[in-house]
C-alpha cells in the first residue's frame, strides 16, 4: 500500500471512501483559501513587538500575548461584537513581580486556566496565578529565555521545558519550584521545543546548530537526532555502529526557528533560516521528502507555527504575512497578507471559532476568518447532521 502522510489517512480505504475523503479535503481547502482579515483588538496595550501567543486549551476562549516592551496581555473575543478582541487585563513592567525586559514566551497551563507561565530576556521564567494576577514562582536561568512549553497530556509530572541562550533544555518543576533536568546535547542556543502529544515523557528540541533532537526525559542523552538525509526513500543501510555521529546530523542547514507536533502526534514539523519547512515521520523518525511551495524568510527570533485541529493545514509566519500550507501535498493554500506591515512572529488557531490570531513587529494583533458562505454551510450541516458532531 502506498504510504500517505496526513494523520487522518493512515489506514486502508475503499475506493469510495478515498473519493469521499478527497471531496471533503477539497472542501476544506476552499474554506482555508477563503480566509481573510476580519478584525482585531479594539485597543492594544503592547508598545513593542508581540513575540508569542497562547490560546487556552480548555475553552479556547482566553488568549495570552507577550511583547518586547515587557507587557503580558489577556484577551477574549467579544461576546457582543463579532470578530473583535477585548482586552481583559494587561501586566506591564511596573506590575508587581513582572519581568524587567522583553518577554519572548507565554503559555497557559494545559489543564488549568488558573495558571500560566512566561519567559523573558531578563533570564527568568515566572509562574502566574491568573485569577489573582500574581507571580507565585520564579525560575532563574543562565541566559535569556526564548521558549517555554508544558505537556498537554502529562499526569505524572508538572514540568515546564525552558529554552533560550543556553545550549540545553532546562526542565523546571512547578510543584517543587526547582530545576530537575538539564537536557544537554546541542552545541548552540536552543530556540524552541515541543512536548509529544502521545507520550508525556518525550520532548523535541530545535537549536541554532541546525539540529532537532528527541528526548525521553527518563533517560540520559537524546533519544534521536534527526538527519535531513535519512529519508524513507533513501534509507541508510549502514550498520548502527558505523552510522554518522549525532553531532554531524542536521535537520536544517541553518538555525531552526520553529517546531511543533502535527495534531495526532504521528508527524512533526520544523522550519529554519534555510527557508525550508520539513515534515518528519515520528514512527520511523525519518525525513518525509515534502516540498513546500514557499520559502520562509529569515528571522532573528523564534517563529510560532500553528495547525488546524485535524492536522491537515499548517499556518506559518513569513515576513509580513502568514502562509497556509496543505501539509500532505505541500501546496500553498493561502497567503494571509495586507493586515501586518512588519514581520509576523506568531500565530494561533482557534478551532472553536475557526479564527487565526496573528501578531508581530508592528505591535498589532489581528483576526483572520473564513468567508461567511462557508460558516453558514457549516451551521446548516450541524443542524441537519448533528449526529456527526457529537
Amino acid at each position: 500500500m502506498a504510504m500517505t502522510i496526513g494523520p487522518l489517512h493512515l489506514f486502508q480505504c475503499s475506493e469510495e471512501q478515498h473519493g469521499l475523503k478527497r471531496l471533503q479535503h477539497g472542501w476544506e481547502k476552499e474554506r482555508f483559501a477563503s480566509m481573510d482579515l476580519v478584525g482585531g483588538p479594539a485597543t492594544c496595550p503592547h508598545k513593542g513587538p508581540i513575540m508569542h501567543l497562547s490560546l487556552d486549551h480548555l475553552h479556547q476562549e482566553f488568549l495570552l500575548a507577550c511583547s518586547g516592551d515587557g507587557v503580558i496581555g489577556v484577551y477574549r473575543e467579544s461576546q457582543e461584537e463579532s470578530s473583535c478582541l477585548e482586552v481583559l487585563c494587561s501586566l506591564n513592567k511596573d506590575w508587581p513581580g513582572n519581568h524587567t525586559k522583553a518577554i519572548h514566551s507565554v503559555d497557559w497551563y494545559p489543564i488549568d486556566n488558573g495558571i500560566f507561565v512566561s519567559g523573558s530576556q531578563d533570564r527568568t521564567v515566572k509562574v502566574w496565578d491568573s485569577n489573582a494576577l500574581e507571580c507565585v514562582l520564579s525560575f532563574d536561568m543562565e541566559g535569556s529565555v526564548f521558549g517555554t512549553a508544558m505537556s498537554s497530556i502529562a499526569t505524572s509530572h508538572n514540568l515546564v521545558a525552558i529554552t533560550g541562550e543556553m545550549h540545553a533544555v532546562t526542565l523546571g518543576d512547578i510543584a517543587s519550584g526547582s530545576a530537575t533536568h538539564i537536557l544537554s546535547g546541542h552545541s548552540r542556543p536552543v530556540w524552541s521545543c515541543a512536548w509529544s502529544s502521545t507520550s508525556e515523557w518525550e520532548l523535541m528540541s530545535a537549536g541554532t546548530d541546525g539540529q532537532v533532537r528527541l528526548w525521553d526525559i527518563r533517560r540520559p542523552g537524546s533519544l534521536h537526532v534527526f538527519d535531513m538525509n535519512d529519508t524513507l526513500r533513501y534509507s541508510s543501510s549502514v550498520p548502527h555502529e558505523e552510522a554518522p555521529r549525532s553531532d554531524l546530523c542536521q535537520a536544517h542547514t541553518a538555525p531552526v526557528t520553529g517546531c511543533g507536533y502535527v495534531p495526532g502526534g504521528l508527524f512533526f514539523m520544523s522550519t529554519g533560516n534555510d527557508g525550508k519547512a520539513k515534515l518528519w515521520d515520528m514512527r520511523s523518525r525519518k525525513h518525509l521528502l515534502k516540498h513546500y511551495q514557499k520559502r520562509m524568510s529569515k528571522t532573528r527570533y523564534v517563529r510560532q507555527m500553528s495547525f488546524s485541529e485535524d492536522g491537515r493545514f499548517l499556518f506559518h509566519p513569513s515576513e509580513n504575512m502568514v502562509y497556509v500550507f496543505d501539509i500532505v501535498s505541500g501546496r500553498l493554500v493561502n497567503s494571509l497578507e495586507g493586515g501586518h506591515y512588519a514581520q509576523v512572529h506568531c500565530c494561533a488557531w482557534n478551532a472553536k471559532r475557526e479564527h487565526l490570531y496573528t501578531a508581530g513587529a508592528d505591535k498589532s494583533l489581528l483576526i483572520w476568518g473564513m468567508e461567511t458562505r462557508f460558516l453558514d454551510a457549516d451551521m446548516r450541516d450541524k443542524d441537519e447532521w448533528s449526529d456527526d458532531y457529537n
